[in-house]
């Protein structure tokens, strides 16, 4: 969830553009494709058979140090062109789906020029949670007294006390019951350091051998990578 909706807004202009380029990749597939005539058909066929040609000439055999190579093996041997296909096309799915999801947010949540306030306890709430959470590794609880309608637990108290001092209106109950159905395995876990997960994958106990990531998957700029050695 966005904390307010700049943020959101900001998603849902990234995924249209994201939209916007995987759309203009599948039309020049699809032309291709799409093309008349014998001589027109064998000159699109030479091109993705020469790509395809590339691609596993420089594709790696093994033994693969991450799931990323394992993968771009895969698909060169597959046939490179298309794969990018297949996947140009789930991805674009997956960004109508994605859009679909946030217009219903749009719907519930940021339909007014301002924050609604439910939506910002909600934020606290689940903000709060997550922190005791993560850092007691216990699952926070919430209850009220029988006495009255104020919260019986430290959780609710504490958090009743954060409405107040941010001025936020309504009863804690419907936000802190919400934000705990919201807690999941992830949230009793310490927090991983996401640059890291980046450049070096995502493997437990530390950088592999060789690092993966966004540095095993893109090359140095301005250079190539050196053919492959036959012999090893």
């Amino acid at each position: 969830m966005h904390e307010n909706k700049r943020d959101f807004d900001a998603e849902v202009s990234e995924l249209h553009a994201l939209k916007d380029a995987c759309g203009a990749m599948i039309a020049v597939m699809r032309r291709l494709a799409g093309k008349e005539g014998e001589a027109a058909q064998e000159r699109v066929h030479a091109i993705v058979e020469a790509l395809d040609q590339e691609a596993r000439k420089g594709s790696n055999a093994g033994p693969f140090q991450d799931p990323y190579e394992l993968l771009r093996s895969m698909a060169a041997r597959q046939g490179q062109s298309l794969c990018t296909v297949f996947l140009a096309f789930d991805f674009e799915r997956a960004i109508d789906q994605r859009l679909q999801h946030l217009e219903a947010q749009r719907l519930e949540y940021w339909s007014q020029s301002h924050r609604p306030p439910n939506h910002f306890a909600r934020i606290i709430a689940l903000r709060f949670s997550q922190a005791i959470a993560r850092n007691t590794g216990k699952r926070p609880t919430f209850g009220t007294a029988r006495d009255g309608n104020h919260p019986s637990t430290d959780f609710g108290r504490a958090l009743e006390d954060i409405f107040e001092l941010l001025e936020i209106k309504g009863d804690v109950r419907r936000p802190a019951e919400w934000a705990l159905s919201q807690l999941t395995d992830a949230d009793f876990q310490e927090p991983r350091n996401a640059l890291n997960d980046l450049v070096y994958g995502f493997g437990v106990g530390g950088p592999p051998r060789q690092m993966g990531g966004i540095l095993g998957i893109l090359p140095d700029e301005g250079t190539q990578s050196p053919e492959k050695d036959p012999d090893g």
